[in-house]
C-alpha cells in the first residue's frame, strides 16, 4: 500500500495510521487505517507535539507485555514475550 501510494501520486513517505477507541480520536466505530501520502516540509506532524498528562502506573511495557501473554490476552497465553518462547513449542526460530 504504501509504495503503491508513494508511486501514485509521487509522494516521498507514507504514513499508515489506525485509531482505536474513543480516547484516541477514533471516528469510525470498525478497524480502519488512513493512508496519508507525505512530502519532505508538508507542513504535516504525525506525532505529538508533546506528553500525556495521564501517568500510568507501573512500567507500561510490563503492563503490555502481560496484557498480550496472559491467557485471556491477546496471544491467549501461548506466547512470553520476554524470551520468544512458545510455551507449546518451545524455542521460536
Amino acid at each position: 500500500m504504501a509504495a503503491a501510494t508513494r508511486t501514485a501520486v509521487d509522494a516521498s513517505g507514507v504514513n499508515i495510521l489506525s485509531a482505536n477507541g474513543p480516547g484516541s480520536e477514533q471516528s469510525v466505530p470498525h478497524l480502519h487505517f488512513h493512508v496519508v501520502p507525505r512530502w519532505v516540509d508538508d507542513g504535516i506532524s504525525t506525532w505529538p507535539a508533546g506528553r500525556s498528562e495521564r501517568r500510568v502506573p507501573g512500567d507500561p511495557r510490563l503492563l503490555l507485555a502481560d496484557a498480550l501473554t496472559s491467557d485471556g490476552g491477546f496471544l491467549g497465553g501461548r506466547w512470553t514475550l520476554r524470551t520468544g518462547v512458545h510455551r507449546s513449542r518451545g524455542s521460536v526460530p
